[in-house]
């Protein structure tokens, strides 16, 4: 049956190899961040959240906006703050420069979190690399998460190593591609 679950999508700091704020790069008329939230609307998301990134600008396009905690300080303390704001006990939380943005993908990776009641986490995992900005996420892993950022730990792969974590496989590739640098963008 359905998930019930919370989005969120990354949209703080401005990207020194893009030269400007991703989220809100326009790819076919949308802002990136827009594309990400459709996808994860269309997955049955209770509620989608903007973390971080310009607020102003973000609202234009309907998103409800949430201050970043830690603004510039990447996607570990963003996820942190995606985990403290959702309302459900599950958290989909993606980045905002995802090109192709899937709500097949999306459900897929909230469900195999849905299906492991004792996992913290559900992540793609493509030619072998677990996909961070594309993880669901149980509300409990903030803490784990946030004592190890505490502890000094930057990197939501450190932060997450010693978690019980889903990997899931056979998703469609594009639809975890992200955009680092302008010839990224279609």
């Amino acid at each position: 049956g359905p998930v019930v679950f919370s989005g969120a999508v990354l949209c703080g700091g401005s990207s020194s190899r893009m030269g400007r704020d991703k989220s809100l790069l326009l790819v076919d008329g949308q802002p990136l961040a827009a594309r990400v939230a459709e996808a994860l609307w269309a997955a049955g998301a209770a509620e989608v959240l903007a973390i971080g990134g310009d607020a102003e600008a973000l609202r234009a396009w309907d998103l409800a906006v949430r201050p970043d905690d830690h603004p510039g300080g990447g996607p570990l303390p963003a996820t942190l703050t995606a985990l403290h704001v959702a309302t459900e006990s599950i958290v989909m939380v993606m980045a905002c420069d995802l090109l192709a943005p899937s709500a097949d993908a999306v459900g897929a990776t909230v469900h195999a979190l849905a299906a492991h009641p004792d996992a913290f986490g559900a992540v793609p995992v493509v030619d072998g690399y677990r996909q961070w900005t594309h993880a669901a996420w149980r509300r409990p892993a903030g803490d784990a998460l946030e004592a190890e950022w505490k502890s000094g730990t930057r990197a939501l792969h450190r932060a997450a190593a010693l978690l019980a974590l889903v990997e899931v496989a056979d998703l469609d590739p594009l639809a975890l591609v992200d955009a680092d640098v302008p010839g990224d963008l279609p």
